[in-house]
């Protein structure tokens, strides 16, 4: 009862650089599946502890991506709880370069200077949501979040924005 663990596998496009004039000279890097396992471990008073890895299933360089976290569930409903938390998400060497990374041909292509993170923190993050029961298989969630870039991502010239925002919601079937 308070330790869960999930696998999941999604499609990762990658990244394209005529998705924005910024990337102009940096190639693209291939799109993948990647495959995910993490574990939650509850605690007392709705509090949560989790890890997650998540690996370019097909190896095509996206490397491989980590992350702890912690939160915070409060029912609202029966069915229905709030959610509050953070997060540390952390990439491997191989994850970094592609992503945030240039090397001296991207260098000559881009105008950027040579940058070669190493592995390291990625981001960190806030988050609020809600998670509702819809039946005793399929859940439905929605979530908002602020994430700062931190560690290697704030030396390399492709990180702009170091503050960002998301907002997402979904279903998720249980078995």
């Amino acid at each position: 009862d308070r330790v869960r663990v999930s696998l999941a596998a999604r499609l990762d496009n990658g990244r394209s650089e005529s998705s924005t004039p910024a990337l102009a000279g940096m190639g693209d890097v291939d799109g993948s599946l990647r495959a995910r396992v993490s574990g939650t471990w509850k605690l007392d008073e709705g509090w949560q502890l989790g890890a997650a890895a998540s690996i370019d299933a097909l190896g095509r360089g996206q490397g491989t991506t980590g992350e702890i976290s912690f939160a915070r569930e409060q029912s609202l409903t029966p069915d229905t709880v709030w959610i509050w938390g953070g997060s540390l998400t952390f990439g491997d060497s191989t994850y970094m370069q592609s992503y945030y990374g240039v090397t001296s041909a991207q260098s000559a292509s881009s105008g950027y200077p040579v940058y070669s993170p190493s592995t390291g923190f990625r981001d960190l993050a806030l988050s609020i949501g809600l998670r509702s029961e819809l039946t005793p298989e399929w859940v439905g969630f929605v979530n908002g979040g602020l994430s700062q870039s931190v560690g290697p991502l704030l030396d390399s010239p492709l990180v702009t924005q170091p503050l960002g925002w998301g907002v997402n919601a979904g279903l998720a079937w249980r078995f």
